[in-house]
């Protein structure tokens, strides 16, 4: 336990040394200035960087020791999570596996800040990605109440999404970038009537009967496939791919 007032003391001397302010103080508490946002992504690298040294000193062995932090979309997690940590657990016992889940903007978000040593990422065209393992393409589907929407082969066209009532995520997200984009070059305005950052919710909201979303088949689970249907978007298809990517600092 660190006393307040030296807790206070060490942030006051560390912010003369450096020369800007690291919290900008309120009634309600304190909050990371920029330079202080900067300082504590610097100092996360740094802690990750000292934690591979002590492995590296005390593990002379072959065997592969320590945490890795994994950033998965919640479409991957689906499908992925528990074969992975099983695998590790098979493989490499002395690893902790440590997976964060969240929506494909947030696993971006974590990455650059190097929350994560590995990271899937959602794109939809990969020239605007350096390096990476190009994993798998899945085409998103509109999922929703099971209607006569569809034709005998289960298919809609993207031009009819313009008249249906959309739920979906904000636009920071790989899946919404993409129907937006694809929308736009087609010259069609979607409907998206309410923004919800939680794909679980959002196919809640969906087998309600009153609107529809747009994901991966991956994103949908076995329980709201039972309520409602998934119906393959085409003319044209809407692929999205996942990659592969390690933080080496």
């Amino acid at each position: 336990f660190i006393a307040q007032p030296a807790i206070s003391a060490q942030i006051q001397q560390l912010e003369s040394e450096l020369g800007c302010s690291l919290f900008v103080r309120h009634a309600r508490g304190t909050k990371l200035t920029p330079s202080g946002q900067s300082l504590m992504t610097h100092a996360h690298a740094i802690m990750r960087q000292i934690e591979a040294a002590r492995l590296d000193v005390q593990n002379a062995s072959d065997d592969a020791v320590g945490y890795v932090k994994l950033g998965l979309p919640t479409s991957i997690a689906n499908v992925l999570a528990t074969p992975l940590i099983d695998l590790v657990r098979r493989r490499s016992p002395r690893v902790t596996l440590q997976i964060s889940e969240g929506l494909s903007g947030e696993i971006d978000q974590g990455y650059a800040e190097h929350r994560f040593d590995l990271a899937i990422l959602m794109r939809s065209d990969l020239r605007a990605l350096q390096g990476g393992l190009h994993l798998v393409e899945e085409d998103v589907c509109l999922f929703g109440p099971k209607t006569q929407l569809a034709s005998a082969g289960g298919d809609i066209r993207f031009a009819r999404l313009a008249d249906l009532p959309l739920y979906h995520s904000s636009r920071i997200h790989a899946c919404r970038k993409l129907i937006e984009q694809t929308a736009q070059r087609l010259s069609i305005k979607l409907n998206v009537i309410a923004e919800l950052d939680s794909i679980h919710r959002l196919n809640d909201l969906a087998v309600r009967g009153d609107g529809y979303t747009i994901f991966p088949r991956t994103s949908i689970t076995e329980k709201h496939m039972r309520q409602g249907h998934c119906y393959r978007i085409v003319d044209p298809a809407v692929p999205l791919r996942s990659v592969l990517v390690g933080n080496n600092a």
